[in-house]
């Protein structure tokens, strides 16, 4: 669980716990910008550690995907310009 409230009572029910606490003085407003990159920064490490334990899966996954995408010709057809009228 990932939360920003150390007192959550949802805590209890999880195996493991991110706690992001956050204390900031009135003058220094910046929480939101912090928060936004704090977040962003732990999702995307939390991400490459899920990916990385099954990163073979994953990239035969990717070109799998990639040739469905090429055989229907998806992608050739998705970077030519619209055609209007």
């Amino acid at each position: 669980m990932i939360t920003g409230n150390p007192n959550s009572k949802l805590i209890d029910y999880a195996d493991q716990n991110i706690t992001i606490v956050q204390n900031e003085f009135d003058v220094f407003k910046v929480s939101t910008f912090a928060s936004q990159m704090t977040f962003e920064y732990l999702l995307n490490t939390l991400f490459a550690i899920v990916y990385s334990k099954s990163y073979k899966q994953n990239l035969i996954k990717m070109q799998s995907n990639y040739d469905k995408l090429m055989q229907n010709d998806i992608l050739n057809n998705a970077t030519e310009p619209k055609k209007r009228p």
